[in-house]
């Protein structure tokens, strides 16, 4: 699909806003996993770009939080795990801050810090559990996503090294699909890495797959320009189901692939939409889910743009022939 100068415009103004922050703030909570955000964080980092590790301590809630926060200061357990991240991040040549914060929701608290920190460019989050909505009545990952004043990616390690390989993004368009991109090319730096953005096209006579491959080959130009870092190649493939082909792409060898918000993921009680979560859930390697948050001025004029744009439909006729509509031309 041909895009709008309006929609040029649009990601103009979102690619200035991001480009003015300059921190990555990584929110942990599981030792275990650790060592894995921050190597991620270290990667996605631009030049003179700040990684900020974030430990929230719930409290109940009749619980005042500046007692919490006095306590959590000298408790060394929670102490230890930011060390963790101080000492990872040291491994990967990157200089990490600490915050240590108390709270009596751990999504409010991670929020809260995002906003008092207006250079914030990128949250970063793990996940653990399965991605069925079931289980994402109580997310705190889901909250955040809906509530954060940034961008918001969300991690699902399936034994990503600390040097990436092979990066797939889906190219579904949107700024979603376009945040991933360009975080694919933070990541896709060095020259043993390859970067593979995918278009599935639905099989038939009709369709162009050079044309296709031309559209993705505009994108990449649009959001990397004409000589990105690494290797970055333009890949169709075509499958009657845009999920099944993505998955069947990701089983070639890729260490991560990166995934954007659709839109259903704000209306429906998915964590980023249907199709990204369950390729999130299905994919033999590890998985980049990431949300754009748009300025709010952005946002009202893309979706008067789409009021605008949506067809309108026809009058419905009832039995008799006569329009359901009091007035119909």
């Amino acid at each position: 699909m041909q895009e709008l100068p309006i929609e040029n415009a649009l990601t103009a103004i979102a690619r200035w806003d991001e480009a003015r922050r300059r921190e990555i703030l990584v929110a942990i909570s599981n030792p275990d996993t650790v060592a894995a955000l921050i190597s991620l964080a270290a990667n996605l980092s631009r030049p003179d770009e700040r990684i900020v590790a974030l430990k929230v301590v719930t409290v109940v809630g009749g619980t005042p939080l500046a007692t919490a926060q006095s306590h959590a200061n000298v408790s060394r357990r929670f102490r230890d795990i930011l060390q963790v991240a101080t000492k990872r991040g040291a491994e990967a040549g990157v200089r990490v801050e600490t915050v240590l914060q108390a709270a009596h929701v751990a999504a409010q608290g991670i929020v809260e810090v995002a906003a008092s920190r207006p250079a914030t460019r990128l949250l970063l989050l793990g996940w653990h559990g399965p991605l069925a909505r079931g289980h994402l009545g109580a997310s705190v990952c889901r909250d955040v996503i809906r509530t954060a004043p940034c961008d918001v990616a969300v991690f699902l390690d399936r034994g990503l090294g600390s040097a990436v390989g092979r990066i797939l993004v889906p190219a579904a368009g949107g700024p979603h699909a376009r945040l991933g991109l360009r975080l694919a090319c933070d990541l896709a730096g060095g020259e043993a890495s390859r970067l593979d953005v995918l278009r599935v096209a639905r099989p038939g006579r009709a369709t162009d797959v050079a044309a296709h491959k031309r559209a993705v080959e505009k994108l990449i130009r649009d959001e990397l320009g004409d000589e990105p870092r690494g290797t970055v190649t333009a890949r169709v493939v075509q499958s009657p189901s845009v999920l099944s082909g993505i998955l069947d792409a990701s089983s070639d060898g890729y260490d991560l692939m990166i995934v954007g918000a659709s839109e259903e993921g704000a209306l429906h009680n998915w964590l980023f939409g249907s199709i990204p979560d369950t390729l999130a859930e299905r994919a033999p390697c590890s998985v980049l889910l990431v949300h754009k948050r748009e300025p709010a001025s952005v946002s009202r004029i893309r979706r008067a743009v789409k009021r605008l744009l949506r067809p309108s439909k026809p009058a419905l006729a009832n039995r008799h022939g006569r329009c359901r509509r009091r007035r119909c031309s």
